[in-house]
């Protein structure tokens, strides 16, 4: 089967029937920073993990960047033993990260705070002795809630022991490993200063402490705009503690990011390493050990490999696009579906870029994800005939029947025949307006095809011209078409067939050169020698036209010397004798017409036959070049047509 692919792009939109492009952007080229503020330790712990799995599920997130220090990196070869039981290790570690979001992290005691803070008890007695004051003033029920409270501090005392030895399991911890797990390879980042955070931290003890961030905040976010732009990430997810959310938000909305504030714990306190950083052996062992029994992990904490829902998005608003003219309701359904097994099977998330092909019925479509221009292009590969279809343009076949017409029923006496060729990446259409050229279309258009058609339609051996205008095509395209068609038709024993071509066969210059009449108004006396150019040293005779409605035409005829210049000249003003098609007062015979017939006599002076004859035609007001036909070697059927 032949198949075809047309690419053209859009944005956002379809504008053919073969390839789409959607901007996986919604903000222009403008890339996207998420920030999540929470706490160093907690409940907000919790929050942390659901709402990043929410943004990994929902969007095409390329990075995690992280408020750790730069020097400590993520290194997944210390955990790589824990994918031998990936699911226990998942729930283990999420059953640890809920524990230890859960546990006391500081003592409230309510409204007995004012006598512990007026007291400041440091010794069991000073303790008993608070505790004898709230029992005066509120009872034996007052002192047993206050004791209640109180033993609960060795439980904080616990909970900042684990954070401030690196072994309190955060968000950042469990995701980092469950999405490993999972075989989702987001990349993880630390962007903060070592030195600027020390000093911070040492600033904390000092008599004179300071909680500005500001210095660490422009650190940061130097860091993430590299990162961001070395690996071209659009979306990125940025944790850090809630206290640098106002600065980071500002500092990145001046560059141009449109910034997320996606959670806020509003607390201030400092953070430490968490412990996917500095204590491995801490998370392996919890995940060796694995969940208590009973223990079910919630999917709310959980990414899975399916695709997210920026990308089904997408892919949904293509086939709805696509719904009545393209698919059927069971091809969308089943598009969709084996999309979305594709993606599962070759396990695309957190991929950057990727390419997945499925086959429908008789349509192969493939769909591409570039992070280059954070782009979705989804492309088709139809059968050739249901892309010509689509291509055929039945204004090009009405314009090659009223051109065919018009050279039939001209007086003049050099026939010639006309096609139009229209140019598609791997599809040629021809056009002679004798009929849909569907009607015998046999699978593909290829250049030789043309030929052979041109050569059945040509069945005389008397010499014949034929003229393609062209369209989609570049001069140099031209020029290799008609190279392939003198190799086609010479060994076709077809010497006698003459391809011409011309480009743009819809333009006014192109429809002046074979349909209007024109009278021959001057022609040179002498030829100039061009002195520039490619056509430097030859040399060339000037004619100039008149419409019947008065507008300037004009032809340049180029040969290699003086000689055959001035004898060119001489032929030409044989046109214009009284009754001439070409002459002023009849002005009957076309450009074409008149280019035949120069052609097919000059192929019969034998001092030109082995010299070379250029036509240039031109409108003189706009200078604008039509196409350069070319007689050369005639003896051995060779001619050089641009």
């Amino acid at each position: 089967m032949f198949v075809f692919r047309e690419r053209l792009f859009a944005s956002d939109k379809l504008t053919n029937e073969t390839e789409a492009v959607y901007s996986l952007s919604n903000n222009s080229a403008h890339r996207t920073i998420f920030l999540i503020g929470e706490t160093h330790l907690g409940k907000s712990q919790k929050a942390v993990a659901k709402k990043i799995v929410e943004l990994i599920n929902t969007y095409e997130i390329d990075a995690i960047f992280i408020e750790q220090p730069e020097t400590l990196k993520f290194n997944w070869s210390k955990y790589e033993t824990l994918s031998n039981q990936p699911d226990k290790a998942i729930a283990a570690l999420q059953e640890r990260m809920i524990k230890d979001a859960d546990r006391p992290m500081s003592l409230d005691l309510g409204k007995y705070q004012v006598y512990f803070d007026k007291a400041k008890p440091k010794t069991k007695e000073e303790i008993m002795a608070v505790l004898e004051q709230i029992y005066v003033d509120y009872g034996e029920e007052g002192a047993k809630e206050a004791i209640s409270m109180l033993n609960k501090l060795p439980d904080v005392s616990k909970t900042n022991k684990l954070y401030e030895e690196s072994k309190y399991i955060s968000a950042a911890d469990y995701l980092y490993v469950m999405l490993n797990l999972k075989g989702i390879k987001l990349p993880f980042h630390n962007i903060e200063s070592d030195k600027l955070r020390k000093k911070f931290w040492d600033s904390l003890s000092t008599s004179t402490p300071t909680d500005d961030t500001t210095k660490r905040d422009r650190f940061m976010v130097a860091t993430a705009e590299k990162l961001i732009k070395s690996k071209n990430y659009r979306r990125v997810i940025l944790i850090c503690g809630a206290k640098h959310l106002d600065k980071l938000n500002q500092m990145f909305a001046e560059k141009k990011y449109d910034v997320k504030i996606e959670y806020n714990s509003l607390e201030n306190e400092f953070k430490r390493e968490i412990t996917a950083l500095k204590n491995p052996g801490v998370i392996k062992d919890i995940a060796k050990e694995g969940p208590s029994s009973g223990f079910v992990p919630s999917k709310e904490l959980i990414v899975e490999k399916a695709v997210s829902k920026q990308m089904m998005d997408i892919i949904d608003k293509y086939l709805a696009t696509k719904a009545t003219s393209f698919y059927s309701d069971s091809e969308i359904n089943n598009i969709r579906a084996k999309f979305i097994e594709e993606y599962k099977i070759k396990n695309l998330k957190g991929t950057p870029s990727w390419t997945i092909s499925i086959k429908e019925g008789k349509y192969d479509i493939n769909f591409s994800k570039n992070a280059i221009d954070d782009s979705l292009r989804i492309n088709v590969e139809l059968p050739l005939v249901e892309r010509a279809k689509q291509a055929y343009d039945p204004k090009l076949n009405e314009l090659a029947k009223a051109t065919n017409k018009q050279i039939l029923s001209s007086p003049s006496d050099t026939k010639f025949s006309y096609y139009i060729v229209e140019q598609h990446p791997s599809m040629h259409m021809l056009y002679d307006g004798k009929g849909n050229p569907l009607d015998n279309f046999e699978g593909s258009f290829k250049i030789s095809e043309i030929f052979d058609k041109i050569s059945k339609a040509t069945p005389t051996t008397d010499r014949r011209e034929v003229y393609l205008a062209l369209k989609n095509y570049t001069p140099e395209q031209a020029e290799g078409l008609a190279a392939s068609a003198r190799i086609a038709l010479a060994k076709q024993g077809k010497s006698n067939i003459k391809i011409r071509t011309v480009l743009n066969p819809e333009s006014r210059l192109t429809r002046d050169f074979f349909e209007t009449p024109v009278g021959i108004k001057y022609i040179s006396e002498t030829p100039v020698k061009e002195t520039k150019g490619s056509l430097k040293g030859w040399f060339k005779a000037i004619v100039d036209f008149l419409t019947p409605d008065n507008r300037a035409l004009r032809m340049e005829l180029y040969t290699k010397t003086k000689l055959q210049s001035m004898e060119l000249i001489q032929r030409l003003k044989s046109y214009v004798i009284p009754g001439s098609l070409w002459n002023m007062d009849v002005m009957e015979g076309t450009q074409a017409e008149l280019a035949v017939k120069i052609r097919t006599a000059l192929e019969t002076d034998k001092d030109l036959k082995h010299d070379g004859l250029k036509m240039i035609f031109k409108d003189e007001t706009s200078e604008i070049q039509v196409g350069i036909l070319i007689i050369e070697d005639s003896e051995e059927g060779v001619d050089n047509d641009t």
